[in-house]
């Protein structure tokens, strides 16, 4: 957890695999916040949304390292798939069932420390 730990900006979006030119990415954030003890399997994040609206809750990593789970105070989780992690970007997806929603099945985040 600790190399996902910390602060990330959101430098790309890739909806369906068209890169999306039409957002301001440059006030999301992401802060995970690093565990305590380092040894816990969980702990809090803060986000500042693309909208400017702010969210909190608790973040772990779950399947062998390969999801991010976010658990939004008021929103239902999300989990991304960590697709690519070091310490100087992560890229994430998440993979929606359209059969159930309507929008993108699939949304990728590539995130750069800040």
């Amino acid at each position: 957890m600790c190399i996902v730990a910390g602060g990330w900006k959101l430098t790309e979006v890739y909806i369906d695999g068209v890169k999306d030119n039409t957002s301001d990415l440059s006030q999301y954030r992401l802060t995970l916040a690093e565990p305590s003890p380092t040894t816990d399997t969980t702990s809090t994040f803060n986000r500042i949304q693309v909208s400017g609206k702010t969210d909190s809750g608790n973040w772990s990593v779950k399947n062998n390292n390969t999801i991010l789970q976010l658990l939004p105070a008021d929103a239902p989780k999300e989990q991304w798939v960590i697709e690519s992690l070091t310490p100087r970007k992560m890229i994430l997806i998440i993979n929606r069932d359209t059969g159930i929603k309507d929008g993108p099945s699939t949304i990728e985040f590539i995130l750069e420390p800040y």
